[in-house]
Formats: C-alpha cells, sequence, structure tokens
C-alpha cells in the first residue's frame, strides 16, 4: 500500500488496485474468442488478433450481474484504427426488471498507441445488472484489444 497522510500516530495507506480489484467479472476480456460479448454484425471481432473494431453505432457489450454500492474498476486497452477519434469506457446500470437506472461513461482520445484507459465506478442502490462496452464515441472505428470489469 502507499501511505497517503498521517494524523498523528494513525496513518492513512491506500491498497494498490492489484488488491483491491482481483476478480474480472467478464468472459473474455482479451477477445481471445467471443463468447460472452454481444458482437453486431458490423462489428469486425478477430480473435486471431485479440481485437474488435467498433463505433458508437456498433457497440459490443456484455452483461453481469453486480452486487449495489459495490465498487467496480472498468479498463479498457484501445488505440485508434484509420484516423484520430473517440472511443468510451462505458457502463450502464439496470435494475432486477431490466430497466435503465443510468451509465457512467468517460470518453477518451485514442492514439496510435496500445493506451490503457480506466474508469472506478460505485454500482447504484437497486442495481442488479451492467453492461460492459468496448465501443466508440463516434461513427468512426477504433480497436480495442481488451474490456476488463473487475471486483
Amino acid at each position: 500500500g502507499t501511505k497517503v497522510s498521517q494524523f498523528g500516530s494513525i496513518s492513512v495507506i491506500r491498497f494498490n488496485d492489484d488488491y483491491r480489484f482481483k476478480k474480472e467479472l467478464l468472459l473474455n476480456p482479451d477477445f481471445s474468442a467471443a463468447q460472452g460479448w454481444l458482437i453486431s454484425n458490423d462489428s469486425l471481432f478477430d480473435s486471431n488478433s485479440g481485437t474488435v473494431l467498433t463505433s458508437v453505432s456498433t457497440p459490443v457489450t456484455q452483461s453481469i450481474k453486480v452486487s449495489p454500492g459495490q465498487r467496480y474498476k472498468n479498463t479498457v486497452m484501445a488505440r485508434c484504427h484509420n484516423s484520430k477519434t473517440q472511443g468510451r469506457v462505458q457502463v450502464n446500470w439496470h435494475d432486477s426488471k431490466g430497466e435503465f437506472i443510468r451509465p457512467d461513461i468517460q470518453v477518451f482520445d485514442c492514439s496510435t498507441n496500445w493506451d490503457e484507459i480506466t474508469m472506478d465506478v460505485i454500482a447504484p442502490d437497486n442495481v442488479a445488472t451492467a453492461t460492459v462496452f468496448a465501443t466508440g464515441h463516434t461513427n468512426m472505428p477504433l480497436i480495442f484489444k481488451s474490456v476488463s470489469f473487475k471486483q
């Protein structure tokens, strides 16, 4: 852990995320297989390279059970395809009836390198499931190498 601050004899220590977020909740977060992922026809899934080409109109998603108030770490590894564009780290929260509660979205600019983008989220009170995305923010596609959702 890392010492954050000191109050007299009390030290506040922040644990490294490796200790806090250990359990991967997604199937095939590395896109080595399509199982678990909902892939629209236009999305280009390549199990050989373990990548998926996606845009805002062709998102790739996976829905999982989650717990209210639980902290999760949503991490994506992505890069530009042919041109500069933006991607999203996105999770949509739903209640037990499948009703949409809200999204948590972080927009990022892609680059020619594989960039890792992370978003920490806390599940809403009445949540039952989370839909985790590999998606662009525009109609210009970008490539994802992994999408992780850890508890």
